[in-house]
């Protein structure tokens, strides 16, 4: 199956970390959880386990805020609910949305991620 942009749903660890600089800024289309949640552990990882990790923040925010606004744009919400975790108690709600499964099918954001 392969998706719109012409790239394959993302279903392994290194799948996830090609895919997440692959798409470094693109905030168009949908993140299913596997890609999103690989892509979590890899940022865990690069700056957990570098001598230096933090020095990794900086190239790894803008891939991190787009693949979170892609795997909201999957539950059929806009990307732009990323401000809504200013409030801090929203954070719940935002992580309740990225928990979810994806909704089935095509949506408004593109097609099924899903594999």
């Amino acid at each position: 199956m392969t998706l719109a942009d012409g790239s394959m749903p993302v279903s392994t660890f290194s799948e996830a970390v090609k895919s997440g600089f692959k798409k470094y800024a693109k905030i168009g289309g949908r993140a299913n959880r596997v890609e999103y949640w690989m892509w979590w552990l890899f940022v865990l990882i690069a700056t957990a386990f570098v001598g230096i990790g933090w020095l990794m923040l900086p190239v790894l925010i803008i891939p991190t805020l787009c693949i979170t606004a892609r795997r909201l744009h999957d539950v059929g919400k806009s990307g732009w609910w990323l401000l809504v975790g200013i409030i801090p108690i929203a954070n719940l709600y935002i992580l309740y949305l990225l928990l979810q499964r994806g909704e089935s099918g095509d949506n408004r954001y593109g097609i099924s991620p899903s594999v």
